[in-house]
């Protein structure tokens, strides 16, 4: 793949999906805002909490018990915005 822009690692991830092996060709990648700083960590970020509400929907299943917690994190959120 050259570049290392929204499509250059979509291709990327793509072809490992397939179990193709990718290379990833760009100038600087270590300097990429859509990389470092912009919208992959966002999505990353975003996924992430998806996935521990999801975790925390089925933790009384367990015996984990959230939702004291999570009220006061929510009160906190409301009351900031």
């Amino acid at each position: 793949m050259l570049g290392s822009g929204t499509a250059g690692l979509a291709a990327e991830r793509h072809a490992r999906r397939e179990g193709l092996r990718a290379l990833l060709i760009a100038p600087d990648f270590a300097c990429t805002n859509f990389a470092t700083v912009g919208c992959m960590p966002s999505k990353q970020l975003i996924a992430a909490a998806a996935e521990a509400a999801e975790n925390e929907r089925h933790a009384a299943q367990f015996g984990i018990h959230t939702a004291p917690a999570l009220s006061r994190a929510r009160s906190c959120g409301a009351s900031a915005g």
